[in-house]
């Protein structure tokens, strides 16, 4: 049960192969001329959960800014539509609008399943090429419903990153550090596939990364 009125669909547990290979990587990097990150394949096991159809929208996160004591995020959100994605919140922001919520923020490995099924596809629509992505501002929620995965969940790619629960370890500056893992291919970048993953570190506030939550079911 949430606390807010937020649109959900359960996400059926499962076997699904997810990942890419290391050399499938490396060609579409060099294809595509970005860079291009995946974890290595895997056929793991999925348990049943809850996902939000859409990511939060701004109109969400006011509800939530309104009965919590967190911090605004910097940009103005009287100048952003209702329906748009939230975006410019760092990952700590978005746990704690998931907790709110009554959820938590997806691992990686739910948003992969979520996006590409039992079958492993490239896209959350299938394995048919995309359709020309020629978006370069960000647009609202819900405007693609025929894009959306085997589950139901829409604007998985093309529209805005998306926070995970899930961590990488990697020496930044002579240290070794704890980064987040970001799924989803945001709208300014021509590279759309429901594999790839993008670390950021945890403090960072992009324009064009969000999140959505999950529950356990």
């Amino acid at each position: 049960m949430t606390r807010y009125a937020l649109e959900t669909v359960p996400i059926e547990g499962g076997f699904a192969c997810l990942g890419l290979a290391p050399q499938t990587v490396q060609e579409l990097a060099r294809g595509l001329r970005e860079e291009f990150v995946a974890t290595p394949p895997a056929e793991l096991f999925v348990r049943t959960f809850r996902m939000m159809v859409h990511p939060v929208r701004v109109r969400e996160y006011r509800a939530f800014l309104a009965e919590s004591c967190r911090n605004r995020p910097a940009h103005d959100l009287l100048k952003i539509q209702d329906e748009e994605p939230m975006t410019g919140v760092n990952r700590a922001d978005a746990a704690a609008f998931a907790s709110w919520a009554g959820g938590r923020l997806p691992t990686e490995l739910e948003w992969e399943y979520a996006a590409r099924g039992t079958d492993g596809r490239t896209f959350p629509w299938g394995n048919s090429t995309p359709p020309v992505h020629t978006v370069r501002h960000l647009r609202r929620v819900g405007e693609e419903p025929e894009l959306a995965s085997p589950f139901g969940v829409e604007d998985l790619l093309g529209l805005v990153s998306e926070w995970t629960a899930s961590y990488v370890y990697d020496v930044f500056r002579g240290r070794r550090r704890r980064f987040a893992i970001v799924k989803g291919t945001p709208y300014m970048m021509k590279t759309l596939h429901a594999a790839r993953r993008f670390i950021l570190r945890e403090g960072d506030r992009w324009a064009c990364t969000g999140f959505r939550c999950v529950w356990d079911h």
